[in-house]
């Protein structure tokens, strides 16, 4: 299971993170880089509710 299957914009979030993987270029940890990193762990480690349980 792909992690952006259950987080909302998770490509728009990672942007800054997985444009460091672009050749030839350096990689320079930014601030947005941080904010991206800290915003998808909070993401990824909380508990969301995929669907409502049946009480049947």
């Amino acid at each position: 299971v792909t992690s952006n299957r259950f987080v909302q914009d998770f490509s728009w979030i990672a942007h800054p993170i997985t444009s460091l993987q672009r050749k030839g270029k350096n990689l320079i940890w930014s601030d947005r880089c941080e904010k991206a990193f800290r915003t998808l762990k909070e993401c990824l480690t909380t508990t969301p509710i995929l669907a409502m349980p049946d009480p049947q």
